[in-house]
């Protein structure tokens, strides 16, 4: 198991959510290793078979990991205050 480092900070989100938290929607950010995400995003090998066996493993024990964080917590996933959303696209 790759261990997670836990870090307070605001979530953005990215690009692919970031409308959606201005709305007021909950958001995790996992910020895993980058090296190598733009050598396939958005290129014609850019599709699951791609995918390095082990990178998967990783992605998917950190989704796991969050997913188990998130249903012990106590209280609920509100929206975002108001007064912490901003509009950046």
């Amino acid at each position: 198991i790759v261990p997670i480092p836990l870090a307070e900070s605001t979530a953005e989100g990215g690009a692919d959510v970031q409308a959606l938290r201005v709305l007021g929607v909950p958001v995790i950010d996992v910020r895993q290793d980058m090296t190598h995400y733009f050598d396939m995003h958005h290129t014609k090998g850019d599709d699951g078979a791609a995918v390095a066996r082990a990178a998967l493993r990783v992605a998917a024990q950190t989704l796991a990991r969050v997913a188990l964080a998130v249903a012990r917590a106590d209280g609920t996933l509100g929206p975002v205050p108001e007064t912490k959303r901003k509009r950046s696209y």
